[in-house]
This record gives structure tokens, C-alpha cells and sequence, in this order.
């Protein structure tokens, strides 16, 4: 296959390479042709690479992994793609993107074992037809379930809600106010951390009141010492 024969660019890491196999051969039933290839040594070569084959017709694919989300050459390369509006992101480990790699659609393939019909490899299929007409077309009511936009997907859609409650919480202690302690309740009322939130603003609300006591009495204080200093 040449340069200009391909829909789909796939950056993806070596020790994956069987991994990978599998959603390049269902890709491929599905009519779509994948460059499936060594990839340049450096990550420079592959910016190169992507900027001379990468195209309007083309789908730029990242498969984030563990091993490829570490990879400095994958990063290099999904941000090109990213650039160019042209990148789709699937992942097969439960690892977020690296900033800056910000994909048009996502789907995660961590318990995916193979076939068209899992939905979020129906995603995956919808999202490349999106992009350059090939493949798998939704239906209607599958278009209309569809979560494929024109804008980037955020780091936070591309969390399972596990770990949404575990980011959120992260957030809340991390700045331990009771805000967002309350900010926590209001999104995740029946979260991981319900309780241990309802105590930190108990704390705080114990603590509030304490403060509060304490400048009324100091004010009182000094207005009694003002009468006293009077007379």
C-alpha cells in the first residue's frame, strides 16, 4: 500500500503490536485500509511523515495504551494529528491522553474482545465515517445517540465515572474548602466520598462557628475596654 492509498494513519506502540492487530482487522472487514507499518525511529521523522501523507481524506487513529501514552513519539505524533483535526482516539489500558492530544472522537476499547457490535467500537466505526465518509454509517437513531462533535473531547469525557468520582474528589481536597466540598455532593450525591465529604463540611461548619464566637467576643471585648477607657 502507498502513501496516498490509506484512510487511516494508526499510531500505536510496538509492544502493542498484537493488540492493535485486532481492531486493524476489523477495520479493514469494515472496508476502511489501514497503514499498519514500522513506524519512523524518531518522533520528528513521523511529524515529517504525517505532515506529507495526512490529508482531508485521511483519519489519523491513536491507540492509547500504557505503554503508548509514555511514548514520546506517539505523543508527537497524535498532537500533528490533533493540530490538523484529524485525529480519533481509542484506548485499550485504562490510561488518560496526554495534554495537548485533544481527539474529535473517542472510544475505549478496554473490555472490547472483538466484533462490530460493541458499542463503543460502533463508535469508533461512526466517528472515521464522520470524518471522511467510509466505513460503518450510523443509523438514524444510532446518529442521533451519537456523541461525535466538531470540538475537541476534554480529558474529563474520556473518563470512566469511577474515575470521574476520583478526579472530583482529588479536586475537593486538594483545594478543602467547603465549596467544593459541596461542589463534590451536588455532582456525585451518591459518589465514593458522599460521607467523608459531609464530614469535611461539618468540620468546616464546626470551624466557622468557632471563628464567628471568637470575633464576637474580641468585639465585645473592645467595646467594653473603649466604655472602660471613657470613665
Amino acid at each position: 500500500m502507498t502513501r496516498d492509498q490509506f484512510d487511516i494513519y494508526i499510531s500505536y506502540a510496538p509492544e502493542d503490536q498484537d493488540r492493535v492487530r485486532k481492531v486493524v482487522e476489523e477495520l479493514e472487514w469494515a472496508g476502511l485500509k489501514v497503514w499498519f507499518r514500522n513506524h519512523p525511529a524518531t518522533a520528528q521523522e513521523s511529524i515529517d511523515l504525517l505532515n506529507q501523507t495526512l490529508d482531508t481524506s485521511k483519519v489519523h487513529l491513536v491507540v492509547w495504551s500504557r505503554e503508548s501514552a509514555a511514548s514520546g513519539r506517539i505523543q508527537a505524533e497524535a498532537r500533528a494529528g490533533s493540530l490538523k483535526r484529524r485525529l480519533i482516539a481509542v484506548r485499550i489500558d485504562m490510561v488518560l491522553p496526554p495534554k495537548g492530544t485533544d481527539a474529535i472522537t473517542y472510544a475505549d476499547l478496554t473490555n472490547w474482545e472483538g466484533g462490530q457490535d460493541h458499542r463503543q467500537f460502533k463508535k469508533l466505526l461512526h466517528g472515521i465515517h464522520r470524518l471522511i465518509g467510509k466505513g460503518v454509517a450510523p443509523d438514524q437513531l444510532q446518529s442521533q445517540e451519537a456523541t461525535f462533535t466538531n470540538a475537541p473531547i476534554s480529558e474529563w469525557d474520556m473518563l470512566s465515572d469511577d474515575e470521574k468520582d476520583d478526579r472530583a474528589w482529588q479536586i475537593a481536597t486538594s483545594y478543602r474548602t467547603k465549596t467544593y466540598y459541596q461542589h463534590y455532593l451536588n455532582h456525585f450525591p451518591r459518589g465514593k466520598y458522599v460521607e467523608k465529604a459531609r464530614e469535611e463540611i461539618a468540620k468546616k461548619n464546626r470551624t466557622g462557628r468557632i471563628v464567628l464566637t471568637c470575633a464576637i467576643i474580641w468585639i465585645v471585648g473592645q467595646i467594653i475596654f473603649a466604655i472602660a477607657v471613657q470613665f
